[in-house]
């Protein structure tokens, strides 16, 4: 955990996730992959990521639809297309880039479709699937899509490394609570829950760092 703020009543918690990712990227001279969940994935939240000086990776729902770029000629009598043929999640058209991985649980296929559009905000999106095989036959029901905004560049291998790190926060709050008190500590005072939380936030780094 980099940043911890408690969330009023009449706080949005994605709105309050994209201020905390802001503050420490304005404190940071470090190249940042950022990784979230569906929760982060509505246009105005993508709007958002894509101006920041980080790569972005989102889980989206697959009942969405992007657009590709619309192929025009230029002709003063007419305003130009934006939005080209619809992309379906469902049914997507040929991607531009596959990759395969080996993996414990086995074969990893990677595909990646990029500079689609989402609507209204215009903001550019690369797409990624990812899905698992064994014996040639896929072992989940549904892949995971995953989009990529923002100013900084990640290859398609990266982008699964990186998506696997996202889980590194569920062990802390999966450990915090068993053997840090993270939510077992009981106060009537705001502060010294918010102060709490910090401290088994600094003792699961120092146990990170020690851990050899």
């Amino acid at each position: 955990p980099l940043s911890i703020e408690r969330i009023k009543p009449t706080d949005i918690r994605t709105l309050v996730g994209v201020e905390q990712l802001e503050g420490i990227l304005k404190n940071s001279y470090q190249e940042w992959i950022h990784v979230a969940d569906t929760d982060y994935s509505n246009k105005n939240l993508l709007k958002r990521f894509s101006l920041l000086p980080c790569t972005s990776l989102i889980r989206l729902r697959s009942n969405r639809v992007l657009y590709f770029p619309a192929d025009w000629t230029y002709k003063p009598s007419r305003r130009p297309k934006i939005y080209g043929k619809k992309f379906y999640f469902k049914h997507p058209s040929k991607a531009c880039e596959q990759i395969f991985i080996e993996t414990e649980k086995g074969d990893l296929k990677i595909e990646r479709w990029n500079g689609l559009l989402i609507q209204d905000v215009r903001v550019q999106i690369d797409v990624v699937r990812m899905r698992l095989y064994k014996n040639n036959r896929p072992i989940f029901k549904h892949p995971i899509w995953v989009g990529i905004v923002g100013q900084k560049e990640i290859n398609t291998r990266e982008v699964y490394d990186a998506y696997q790190r996202r889980f590194d926060i569920e062990h802390f709050f999966r450990f915090g609570k068993r053997k840090l008190l993270l939510n077992s500590f009981q106060t009537p005072k705001v502060e010294s829950e918010e102060n709490w939380l910090w401290i088994a936030a600094l003792s699961q780094w120092m146990l990170y760092f020690a851990k050899q």
